[in-house]
């Protein structure tokens, strides 16, 4: 649904200061502060257009011209895997989030467009007036989750992480177990992940299917094209790929798409001890982009040295300016905007920066992105139950060493305690497991044609082709397969995505 519509003789994304003595407010408003919705406004065309999904911009009569992208957004995308936030792929539109306002003045015909970041979950907020209980926990769980459900077949995305796990709980909990299908992405059938999965469901009476790594699928290529096409902004998170193989292999058309994703930012989230050492030396490396090439080229397992604080805090950050620069037909460094970041949090704590970094960019327009985008494909109903207002507001408002321990670093204590209790679950066992994508394997079943949407792409450079020319005559190390993963990703969204091509 549109929110806001309307033409003005000249638009501007403004600062509070730019705004004219006497002009009026046509329009408030503020994106959820749990991420379950979001705020996208176009300033473009002489008209300003506000709705909570992007696709939805691009149905309004007021805007007539396909939107370019944005060059920084580009490299961003190719560089740092994700959109910083509020900016989005395309020139002239913004994405609010995590409580972000909005504001539409207007004087003399023009308009003013405010957007002001309003994160709330920095810890100096919270009240600690929520008291910690399980059962408390438990039942706001079961409650968001009844609240989001469609009435719809359901498939529930689950790992043996400590969020989906909880989430069986929930679905147990309102009695529909036998309505639900649990699916589980695994690189071999007997992976430690799909079984605990496989277990937890059989004692649940849950349907359960392990979806099996396997690129080599005929029907593969068209739903990743199908992918590109449908969706609004390019998903550059590796599981990517895996999601549209789920589609592949389960169908999961028109579903409740349930994702344990959202909770990180309010949870008491804390840093892990490799990325506090990581921290440490990087704030006392002066190496430049300039010579990263040469120091510590792209399989270089330091290249981490080379970035500033809130870079740190980012996944998958491989590619340099100097390697955009060669990459891309209009390259912009997106270093300096997270080293703005850092000069405009230093006086946060370290926790707090952690936490504001990977949630309000990398979990949001990653993590959760990446489900959307498959809703999007499969015309499905995304369902966030860690992303309920009154559960956030109780979980997050419970006292601090309720939420983690920062001293001996152990994350989400209220959640382990749920777990525990109701399910015995080993969480020092389990632990925190990272995603594995065989990346060979996928490049190996489908070469022609990922070289094939690089090389026609009009985002890459003459210099960039004969790069992706020298690893088709090699054999690429996994660095160099990550980075044409990445290539191709951008590649196949802006070689299909329908809003780039309305008529194709």
């Amino acid at each position: 649904m549109i929110l806001f519509d309307r033409r003005f003789e000249q638009t501007h994304l403004a600062a509070q200061t730019d705004i004219p003595p006497g002009a009026s407010l046509v329009f408030e408003g503020r994106a959820d502060i749990t991420g379950l919705t979001r705020l996208f406004v176009s300033v473009r065309d002489h008209a300003v257009v506000v709705a909570h999904e992007i696709d939805e911009l691009f149905g309004s009569p007021s805007l007539v011209t396909v939107p370019n992208l944005d060059p920084l957004a580009v490299s961003s995308l190719l560089g740092r895997h994700l959109l910083p936030l509020p900016a989005t792929a395309f020139e002239g539109i913004q994405c609010l989030n995590y409580g972000d306002r909005l504001a539409v003045h207007e004087s003399d015909g023009t308009a003013y467009v405010v957007v002001n970041e309003d994160y709330p979950f920095f810890e100096k907020l919270n009240t600690g007036k929520s008291v910690a209980s399980a059962d408390t926990l438990l039942a706001h769980l079961t409650r968001a989750t009844e609240r989001q459900l469609e009435d719809r077949d359901t498939v529930l995305l689950l790992s043996s992480g400590k969020d989906s796990v909880s989430l069986v709980l929930a679905l147990v909990e309102l009695g529909i177990q036998n309505q639900v299908t649990a699916v589980t992405y695994a690189n071999a059938e007997s992976s430690d992940e799909s079984i605990y999965a496989a277990d937890l469901c059989r004692r649940f009476g849950i349907r359960h299917q392990t979806i099996v790594n396997d690129p080599g699928s005929s029907s593969l290529r068209d739903h990743l094209i199908r992918s590109f096409q449908q969706s609004g902004q390019p998903s550059m998170d590796r599981v990517m790929v895996p999601m549209v193989q789920l589609v592949d292999t389960l169908g999961c058309e028109g579903v409740n798409l349930v994702d344990g994703s959202g909770s990180d930012l309010y949870v008491g989230n804390v840093p892990s001890r490799n990325w506090l050492i990581k921290r440490s030396c990087s704030r006392f490396s002066h190496l430049s982009n300039l010579v990263a090439g040469r120091l510590l080229p792209l399989s270089s397992p330091y290249r981490w040295l080379l970035l500033n604080q809130a870079e740190i805090c980012l996944e998958d950050t491989n590619l340099m300016g100097p390697e955009l620069r060669k990459l891309l037909a209009d390259p912009r460094d997106p270093a300096p905007f997270w080293a703005s970041l850092v000069t405009r949090h230093q006086y946060h704590d370290l926790f707090d920066f952690k936490t504001y970094v990977s949630s309000k960019h990398l979990g949001s327009e990653t993590y959760m992105a990446k489900t959307r985008n498959v809703a999007d494909l499969t015309r499905s109903h995304v369902v966030f139950p860690w992303c309920d207002e009154d559960l956030v507001r109780y979980y997050f408002n419970l006292p601090r060493d309720q939420k983690c321990d920062r001293e001996n670093l152990i994350n989400k204590r209220l959640v382990r305690q749920m777990l525990r209790e109701k399910l015995d679950y080993p969480d020092q066992e389990i632990g925190k497991r990272a995603f594995i994508f065989d990346v060979d394997r996928f490049y190996r079943a489908h070469k022609d044609w990922i070289l094939e949407e690089i090389m026609g792409c009009s985002l890459y450079s003459d210099s960039g082709r004969r790069f992706v020319e020298g690893i088709r005559r090699s054999d690429p190390s996994e660095a160099e397969l990550v980075t044409l993963l990445m290539l191709f990703q951008l590649a196949g969204w802006a070689n299909h995505s329908r809003y780039l091509n309305p008529t194709a």
